[in-house]
């Protein structure tokens, strides 16, 4: 009998070229290596500035990783993006560990906030905006 994939699974499970390899990864070892840029881009930040722009209202699926947020957003970030110091906008020559669904504290690799599923992102221009306020207040 199959076992049942959440929408948030398999969600990360798309972002693959291999969806059955990523299956088995994401189900024996609980984590995924992906590459930025295909279904998304992310934002690395420190996780202190990362976590400014959490607390001022920042949502959308989030990754914290040895002393770094990264922030998944639209695949286009990377032409838009405004350069902020401490936070730099990551594209498809990058990849990064994803953690499961519901890994959502350390040690490793662990969702600040998770995906829900849907496929919505961290809006770009709030983060901006949410990171420019932290970069201030630092």
């Amino acid at each position: 009998m199959p076992i049942a994939t959440s929408a948030a699974e398999q969600w990360l499970i798309e972002a693959d070229d291999d969806p059955d390899h990523a299956r088995l990864w994401l189900r024996q070892a609980n984590i995924l290596f992906l590459q930025v840029g295909r279904k998304w881009g992310a934002v690395q930040t420190s996780a202190t500035a990362g976590q400014e722009a959490v607390n001022a209202g920042v949502q959308g699926p989030t990754v914290g990783n040895e002393g770094k947020y990264y922030f998944l957003v639209s695949t286009d970030a990377v032409a838009t993006w405004q350069p902020i110091q401490g936070a730099t906008c990551l594209g498809n020559d990058h990849w990064m560990t994803v953690p499961h669904p519901v890994i959502t504290s350390p040690p490793g690799p662990y969702w600040v906030i998770p995906p829900d599923g849907s496929g919505q992102l961290v809006d770009l221009t709030a983060l901006h905006a949410a990171l420019v306020e932290a970069a201030s207040a630092l």
